[in-house]
């Protein structure tokens, strides 16, 4: 589980058992909150568990399938739309997505149903059609989902304002304002918010900015030189060097397989030359438009930023695919079928190997800091599910890294009660009748909240359930950061279990890294 994921669960249990109704996510570096509400309704069914979490987004990307498959089919014809929805959905860069319960893997599915319902209603032969309305009540919910569907309203723009399209929509002028009604009325609330908090939903973007990076390697540079830059790597994701995070893709892979890049080129000249057909313009804007999210923040390419550049990429490819085959009608037919084959058959075996395989195998293997720096909590959700199993007969106390983390927190929540060990000893928190056991983290090891700020505002869950103020947090996790490793002092018989990992030195100081350490103290007879 990552600790993105376990915010999700955390400000699900806000909402169901704290009575809270965020408009928008105020903690965490600020958050949209629709997410959180889908999470509330899976955790009824799933308890508070990972795959209460995650469960969400592959729903939403079933549904982005499906609404794909109709827009596509609406606004071309259903061989483009069957080939496009197969290369998206054995694709490795939805498939990766949509294994997190994070919103960057959810907002696609409203951006595609909203051109779906317009396109169905644009084609619907009765005046006034009712799929207007639908797609405002779905584009204004699109705004509590994620930062990069804020650039959608131009997406939208460029597709109304075809020339074939806007001719049809004088039909449907009393469906069209019903649907901006109900759209403007679903986003009035966070509007609101926005006005009254605009640093809180500002901030992270003005975090991500490229060119608002103080005190790094982009200080100092012309911003039109580094948005230049972000852009020819963001371009280059799709066929030359992926997404360098081991959370978001297989080592630094370019995002389309082998058996796409090329047929992807070929199909973005051939809509790029017959731009003055139907709908080709606006595909190549749907594409420069989604991509804006990455061109501008630092750290590009960033896949989760420019997911929706993935609908136009796959219709490019099967434009590709079939402009190819156009190429070979002359030859004999078993030819074209083989090619079709070898296209099919080599997608879907390097998006299942990459991303069902080759991906989890590599975040597996990576070390403790690694895995920490990319959020991927394994040791946390591994020291939770200890402490759920130790039952009422131990009292666990943790380390202030340990407690003041999200996944554990969660993962933990209405299953066990771990306490803070901070500033006692380990004889006066002993029972006679109970083993107390404490547990807690290297100091090498990776601690994002020791970054924390009013923007980020990481600490809001234990303010409220615990009592705990920020300051205090704050000095009790700098403190803890260079004590934990001492805390074998405390203990007259300390038990030291090394779960795993190994011994290595840092400069004069030797340390312990890659695992978690447990001390059991057993109450004397």
């Amino acid at each position: 589980m990552t600790y993105d994921e376990a915010y999700k669960g955390l400000d699900a249990i806000a909402i169901r058992k704290f009575g809270e109704r965020p408009i928008f996510l105020d903690w965490n570096g600020g958050r949209e909150a629709l997410v959180a509400y889908l999470v509330a309704i899976s955790q009824t069914f799933f308890d508070y568990s990972i795959l209460s979490v995650r469960i969400i987004t592959p729903i939403m990307n079933c549904l982005l399938l499906l609404f794909f498959y109709l827009f596509a089919k609406t606004i071309f014809n259903s061989r483009i739309a069957l080939l496009s929805t197969f290369l998206l959905a054995v694709s490795k860069w939805s498939i990766i997505h949509s294994r997190y319960g994070v919103r960057a893997g959810q907002f696609t599915v409203f951006e595609i149903a909203v051109l779906y319902f317009v396109a169905r209603g644009i084609a619907s032969e009765k005046k006034n059609s009712w799929s207007f309305v639908i797609a405002g009540i779905i584009g204004g919910l699109g705004f509590y989902t994620y930062i990069g569907y804020r650039v959608f309203p131009l997406i939208l723009l460029s597709f109304l304002l075809q020339k074939n399209v806007l001719s049809k929509l004088k039909n449907h002028k009393k469906t069209i304002l019903a649907g901006c009604i109900a759209g403007l009325v679903i986003v009035a609330p966070v509007a609101k918010f926005y006005l009254e908090h605009r640093e809180s939903m500002t901030d992270r973007m003005k975090r991500t900015l490229v060119w608002n990076q103080k005190g790094s390697e982009y200080s100092g540079i012309n911003p039109a030189i580094l948005v230049l830059r972000s852009a020819k790597d963001t371009l280059g994701m799709f066929t030359y060097k992926g997404d360098s995070i081991s959370r978001h893709n297989v080592e630094i892979e370019p995002m389309l397989s082998p058996f796409e890049s090329s047929f992807f080129i070929l199909g973005l000249i051939v809509v790029a030359l017959n731009f003055r057909r139907p709908y080709s313009l606006f595909l190549i804007l749907f594409f420069l438009f989604a991509l804006i999210p990455g061109v501008l923040s630092v750290g590009a390419p960033n896949t989760p930023r420019v997911l929706a550049a993935l609908l136009p990429t796959m219709l490019f490819v099967s434009f590709g695919i079939c402009t190819a085959l156009q190429f070979l009608k002359t030859t004999p037919s078993y030819i074209r079928t083989a090619v079709v084959a070898l296209v099919i058959a080599g997608n879907l075996y390097t998006g299942a190997n990459d991303a069902l395989i080759r991906h989890p195998q590599i975040l597996d293997s990576l070390d403790t800091r690694t895995s920490a720096l990319w959020g991927m909590d394994r040791d946390q959700a591994n020291v939770a599910k200890l402490i759920n199993s130790l039952g009422s007969k131990c009292d666990v106390y943790l380390s202030p890294q340990y407690f003041y983390h999200s996944t554990i927190q969660y993962l933990t929540y209405g299953k066990s009660k771990p306490k803070l060990f901070y500033n006692v000893k380990l004889e006066d928190i002993m029972k006679k009748d109970k083993v107390t056991v404490v547990i807690f983290q290297p100091v090498v090891s990776n601690l994002w909240w020791l970054r924390d700020d009013e923007g980020k505002n990481f600490f809001k869950w234990w303010n409220q359930v615990y009592g705990i103020k920020n300051d205090e947090i704050h000095a009790q996790l700098l403190k803890s950061y260079g004590n934990d490793i001492r805390m074998s002092a405390y203990s007259d018989r300390p038990l030291m279990h090394w779960l795993r990992g190994r011994w290595r030195r840092y400069g004069s100081q030797k340390t312990i890294y890659d695992y978690y350490s447990i001390f059991l103290a057993v109450p004397k007879k």
